[in-house]
C-alpha cells in the first residue's frame, strides 16, 4: 500500500521482487544502465574541463595516445574501462536488491581480489588482515533471521568488486605509461559510450528499462545530483592524495562501509543485523591494514 502509484501500471514479470525498495526505478539491468548513462552525462563533460586544473598535459597526452597507434596501450585502456563500467553497473544493480552498506561491504573485499591476483600475497603481514576481510564478507553474507538477503544481490556486489580489482590491475599497467589524470577521463569516457550503448539494447521485460514516463523528471535530477556527487568525490579524492598522500587517503577511503551504512540507516532507515556489523568493522579494518602494510 506504501508504493506510489506510478508502480501500479507494473507488469507481472516483477512479482519477484521483494517490497521494500522506496525508490523510484525498478533494480532492473535496463534501468541500472539508464542511471549510469545520465550521471556519465554529468560527470564527463566536468571531468574533461576540470581535468587541466590538476594536470596541464592531459590533452595533449590524449593526442599522444590516439596518434600512437599503440595497439597493446589501446587494448589495455578499453579492458580497463569496461572492467570499470562492469563494477559500476554490477554494484549499481545489487544497490537495487541487498541493502547499500551490505553491497559495501561485500564490494571492498575487492583489495583482496587484487591482492590474490598480484604477487604480493607472500608475506605474514597480508595474512590476518586477509582472514579479516574474509571473516566479514562471511559474517555480511550469512543468512539473517528474516531470509531477506539476495544471494543475487551478493552475487551481484561480488562481481562488481571482481571487476573493479581487475580494473585496477591494468590501471596500474597503464600507469607505468601515462598520467594517472588522462587514463581516469579516458576509462570515464569509455563508461559513457558502454552504458548508452547498453540503454539501446533490448532486454526481456523483466530486465529492460521499466520506468513511469511521469518520473523522467526524476532521470534527470538523478543524473544531476549522481553526477555532482561523483564529481565531488573525484575532485576530493586527488586533491587528498596530493595533500595527504595516497597511503593517508586509502586508509580513509576504508571508512567507506562504515559511512555508507550509518548514512543508509539514517536516510533510508536500512539497518544491519548484528553480524552485518561486525562483518562490516572486519572489513573496514582489514582494508585499512591491507592499506598500511603494502
Amino acid at each position: 500500500a506504501w508504493l506510489p502509484s506510478p508502480y501500479a501500471w507494473l507488469p507481472s514479470p516483477y512479482a519477484w521482487l521483494p517490497s521494500p525498495y522506496g525508490g523510484f526505478w525498478m533494480p532492473t539491468l535496463g534501468n541500472t544502465l539508464l542511471i549510469l548513462w545520465s550521471r556519465m552525462l554529468v560527470v564527463v563533460p566536468l571531468m574533461a574541463i576540470l581535468s587541466r586544473g590538476f594536470y596541464r598535459g592531459v590533452w595533449r597526452d590524449i593526442q599522444q595516445v590516439l596518434r600512437s597507434r599503440n595497439w597493446s596501450l589501446f587494448g589495455t585502456l578499453l579492458c580497463s574501462g569496461f572492467f570499470l563500467f562492469l563494477s559500476k553497473v554490477l554494484l549499481y544493480w545489487g544497490l537495487g536488491i541487498i541493502a547499500p552498506g551490505v553491497a559495501v561491504i561485500i564490494f571492498f573485499i575487492y583489495p583482496i581480489v587484487l591482492l590474490l591476483l598480484s604477487d604480493r600475497f607472500n608475506r605474514w603481514s597480508h595474512f590476518i588482515p586477509f582472514a579479516m576481510v574474509i571473516a566479514g564478507f562471511v559474517l555480511t553474507t550469512l543468512p539473517s533471521g528474516s531470509g531477506e538477503l539476495s544471494q543475487f544481490g551478493v552475487t551481484l556486489a561480488s562481481g562488481a568488486a571482481i571487476a573493479f580489482a581487475l580494473h585496477l590491475m591494468l590501471m596500474q599497467n597503464l600507469a607505468k605509461q601515462l598520467h594517472p589524470m588522462p587514463i581516469l577521463l579516458l576509462n570515464l569516457a569509455i563508461v559513457l559510450i558502454l552504458s548508452a550503448l547498453g540503454v539501446m539494447i533490448s532486454f526481456p521485460a523483466s530486465w529492460g528499462v521499466v520506468f513511469a514516463p511521469s518520473l523522467s523528471s526524476n532521470l534527470v535530477i538523478s543524473g544531476l545530483v549522481l553526477g555532482g556527487v561523483t564529481l565531488i568525490s573525484y575532485v576530493c579524492n586527488t586533491m587528498g592524495i596530493a595533500r595527504s598522500g595516497a597511503a593517508s587517503a586509502s586508509v580513509l577511503g576504508a571508512t567507506l562501509p562504515i559511512l555508507t551504512a550509518l548514512l543508509a540507516g539514517i536516510l533510508i532507515q536500512s539497518p544491519l543485523t548484528v553480524p552485518q556489523v561486525v562483518g562490516m568493522v572486519l572489513v573496514t579494518l582489514g582494508v585499512a591494514a591491507l592499506t598500511i602494510v603494502r
